[in-house]
């Protein structure tokens, strides 16, 4: 039997409070219920035709079959319910799972974010300390020799404290610190000028700030006393030769900025 004959008996040949109704052959055949299939029933006593006011009305055969109609009735919309139920909780997890896959995606997207600014930051931006034992020069450009950690320098008579902006970019300034992380002048590094143990009224530099161009590389030198005094500077120039290639001339400059050779007094 097609399963639109039995909606069609239980919810229109009973009512809701469980009592037999009549509905007109017509409204039948227009919910393209099968003939066939109410002729069967008709034939097996379960459904009569009935004329009334010329009209062809369909209608259980007797009273009897409403308790049986009504409770086919309240299985298939028990059934019915279960499946909508099933279906809105799979729809439901459905819609969760969506909704986790999209905040891990947004999640994992800021972590991401958030990462990368980070890694920007301290590689390019956040000043960064370092400490050793000496540097060495290349091209004008510091590298730390003889790293050391925080914890050494109270332990030594002096220590090179090296600032950088980030970790990539190139050493900004040197500070030479005492076992109390203190600018001190005495340390055995060498300058420019003369034996500082022959210069009178100078205190050896404890300070050295490096300035570059857009190429990383060094344009000038600046030496400074613990007293943020200039000592000297020391100016690199490039200069282009006839045969088209670049030389580095560099000039020494005393605290007055006036141009001092290896050797004399820079006062």
């Amino acid at each position: 039997m097609d399963a639109r004959t039995r909606i069609f008996v239980e919810d229109r040949l009973v009512t809701s409070t469980g009592f037999r109704g009549t509905v007109p052959l017509a409204e039948a055949e227009r919910a393209n219920i099968p003939l066939a299939d109410l002729q069967r029933l008709e034939n097996s006593r379960i459904l009569r035709y009935e004329k009334r006011l010329g009209t062809t009305h369909l209608e259980l055969s007797h009273d009897l079959l409403t308790s049986i109609v009504r409770k086919s009735r309240d299985a298939r919309e028990a059934v019915a319910q279960r499946q909508a139920e099933h279906l809105r909780e799979e729809e439901l997890r459905a819609q969760l799972r969506r909704t986790r896959q999209h905040s891990l995606v947004a999640v994992s997207a800021a972590l991401l974010l958030f990462a990368g600014i980070l890694f920007y930051l301290f590689g390019w931006v956040v000043p960064y300390h370092s400490y050793s034992r000496d540097f060495t020069k290349r091209w004008g450009v510091i590298y730390p020799t003889g790293p050391l950690s925080r914890f050494a320098v109270a332990h030594r008579s002096w220590t090179l404290q090296l600032t950088r902006k980030g970790w990539f970019n190139p050493v900004q300034s040197v500070e030479v610190l005492d076992a109390n992380q203190k600018l001190t002048p005495n340390h055995p590094m060498k300058t420019y000028l003369a034996d500082w143990d022959k210069v009178e009224h100078q205190e050896k530099p404890s300070q050295y700030e490096f300035v570059n161009d857009s190429n990383n590389k060094v344009v000038y030198e600046v030496a400074r006393d613990r007293f943020n005094r200039k000592v000297w500077t020391f100016v690199h120039v490039p200069v282009e030769r006839q045969d088209a290639k670049k030389i580095d001339k560099r000039f020494l400059c005393g605290c007055r900025g006036i141009p001092k050779t290896t050797g004399e007094n820079p006062r």
